[in-house]
């Protein structure tokens, strides 16, 4: 049994006194008790002394606040909790969006990959056929660093490292090295 429940021996009354009191708090007051149940100082002190009302209470007190800080504590975690959840969600939204970014750039890499990286026109000139040779609007270090993008994205997209050991540094290579990747897939 807490000591600021209804103790053995103490009446009903006397339970209800010593409650009014714990529930004053810091302006608690005996004589604030007996006004309120329109009882006697003598009684209510009587009632105190003899169920240590003056303990119960500092008891009471600890209890609640206790009570209070539990409270509070959950009031936290709770919304740390709802922040989280923010979050959580924030960061599915965002490697959605990398995802479809990483797909879009792949579907780049791969409509260019279907055109040839140079272009040839023949032309008459008399009895000369010339043939001339013009470059794309893009190169094979386009194709490498659009890779380098969709690889970064997609990894990010999914949660993977996305500095791996190992892998090939695409801006490290030259531009004879990236063709040979774009036209045999190998270095």
């Amino acid at each position: 049994m807490e000591s600021w429940e209804r103790q053995v021996g103490e009446s009903a009354r006397a339970f209800e006194a010593a409650q009014i009191y714990f529930h004053m708090g810091a302006q608690r007051s005996l004589s604030a008790v007996a006004q309120q149940l329109t009882k006697s100082d003598t009684l209510i002190k009587r009632w105190s002394r003899k169920f240590n009302g003056v303990e119960r209470a500092a008891c009471y007190d600890r209890h609640m606040g206790e009570v209070e800080q539990q409270k509070l504590e959950e009031e936290v975690q709770a919304q740390a909790e709802a922040k989280a959840a923010e979050w959580i969600e924030r960061l599915g939204k965002l490697r959605e969006a990398e995802w479809k970014a990483a797909q879009e750039v792949l579907k780049r890499v791969e409509t260019m990959l279907k055109f040839p990286v140079e272009a040839q026109e023949v032309r008459q000139d008399g009895d000369k056929k010339i043939v001339v040779i013009m470059p794309m609007k893009w190169r094979a270090s386009d194709i490498s660093r659009l890779l380098l993008t969709y690889s970064k994205l997609g990894r990010l997209a999914t949660g993977a490292e996305t500095d791996r050991p190992g892998s090939i540094d695409f801006s490290e290579l030259s531009e004879e090295q990236l063709e040979r990747i774009a036209k045999t897939g190998r270095l």
